[in-house]
């Protein structure tokens, strides 16, 4: 046009003017909006969350900053330069260092490598200290054998727990404190201690099982009063196989199978007794005691009008 000498119309050169000018301004409010993104994103960089550490994924940065566009109204058609925006903040940010790993690229500070590498050391220390708690507690664990003989003795749950297991789980709901462990020795939170403890013990597994098993297997050596009791009470009251089934499912009690052999047990226990001694005993009849007193008591129920015979004994063992 210039070679030419060719010349516009006074009107075509205004029209043309006024056709480039709203795409001029419209270019300008997105160098704008792209300018405050990224001054924010400057902002957050330099002043993040002193409580994590201070390394940035790139893509990360990316999402935060194509997020923080759309927020502010511009229009993002095409996917942000990544590399682009790497070099933008590495020319504004102090000290900074990019680091490549794989198809990742992360950033951070000078100042900051040396607290996360020790961040990260005390994360590892930490870890291996709760694996180490483990594998003691563990061990106790599976040297531990219950063995129910038909009836829950006074300090069966005690003896059905480890120590140590006991107390760690004391720890984590009271908390490390030996004086608040003394004060709560004979309260409700050693029974709930108690509970799951008991409930960690058949639980638990030597090997894991495997994903695609389906089926939950409990070991006779490990099963603990408290899933026991709770099977025996429920089916007492209930009768209800479903509800059993329910609680076995969530790890809390026996199966109703074995549920079965434990009621066939008892009552096998209780015809060997009377074919022993002849006489018919309650199953809480106590083997080993001598007898120094037997008071018996005669009642009559007005409505059924049929004497009840009670037999208090003293005994001593």
């Amino acid at each position: 046009m210039i070679a030419i000498e060719a010349k516009y119309h006074r009107n075509c050169l205004r029209a043309l003017y006024n056709k480039i000018r709203p795409a001029a301004l419209k270019d300008e409010d997105a160098d704008r909006l792209h300018g405050i993104a990224f001054a924010e994103l400057v902002q957050e960089d330099m002043h993040g969350d002193e409580d994590n550490a201070p390394v940035f994924k790139l893509s990360d940065v990316t999402n935060l900053y194509t997020t923080r566009l759309e927020q502010l109204g511009a229009t993002v058609t095409n996917r942000i330069h990544t590399t682009r925006l790497k070099d933008r903040l590495l020319s504004v940010l102090p000290d900074p260092r990019a680091h490549s790993q794989g198809r990742d690229t992360f950033l951070l500070f000078e100042k900051d490598i040396g607290p996360t590498l020790k961040k990260a050391c005390d994360h590892d220390s930490d870890a291996m200290r709760l694996v180490r708690a483990v594998q003691v507690v563990r061990r106790e664990m599976f040297q531990t054998r219950f063995t129910f003989d038909g009836a829950f003795h006074a300090d069966c749950q005690k003896d059905s727990v480890t120590p140590s297991l006991l107390a760690l789980v004391n720890m984590i709901l009271d908390g490390a404190n030996i004086k608040h462990q003394t004060k709560l020795a004979n309260t409700g939170t050693t029974t709930a201690a108690l509970t799951v403890s008991q409930l960690l013990v058949f639980n638990s597994v030597k090997h894991a099982r495997s994903v695609e098993s389906t089926s939950v297997r409990h070991s006779r050596e490990r099963e603990t009063p408290l899933p026991l009791y709770l099977s025996l009470k429920i089916h007492a009251v209930t009768r209800s196989r479903g509800l059993i089934d329910t609680l076995f499912s969530l790890g809390m009690c026996v199966s109703y199978d074995r549920l079965l052999q434990l009621t066939a047990d008892i009552a096998n226990g209780v015809c060997q007794r009377f074919n022993m001694e002849e006489v018919v005993c309650p199953p809480k009849l106590r083997k080993d005691c001598s007898l120094l007193g037997l008071s018996i008591i005669l009642t009559i129920t007005p409505a059924l009008r049929q004497p009840r015979i009670l037999f208090m004994a003293q005994v001593s063992p």
